[in-house]
């Protein structure tokens, strides 16, 4: 395996880590009075407990951030004039 597959393995795992210890905890963490660890864990049981609705979900920020990525005007492109 070369260095690019290994380090898109390890993206991969610490995306998946990032993610489910961030999906429900921020919203938590807003909504009630409970520390962070408790957000944390409920949001690893939630990934654990639902995995088809977090992977969809998980799909809609990936398209929603690469639609924004690819909107936006490229480098050294003149941008638009308003008449």
């Amino acid at each position: 395996m070369g260095f690019l597959t290994v380090g898109h393995i390890i993206g991969a795992v610490l995306a998946a880590v990032t993610f489910s210890l961030t999906v429900v905890s921020f919203p938590r963490l807003i909504g009630r009075e409970v520390d962070f660890i408790t957000a944390m864990i409920t949001s690893v049981r939630a990934v654990a407990t639902n995995p088809a609705a977090m992977l969809g979900w998980a799909l809609c920020v990936v398209l929603m951030l690469e639609f924004k990525r690819c909107s936006r005007p490229r480098f050294g492109t003149p941008e638009r004039q308003e008449l």
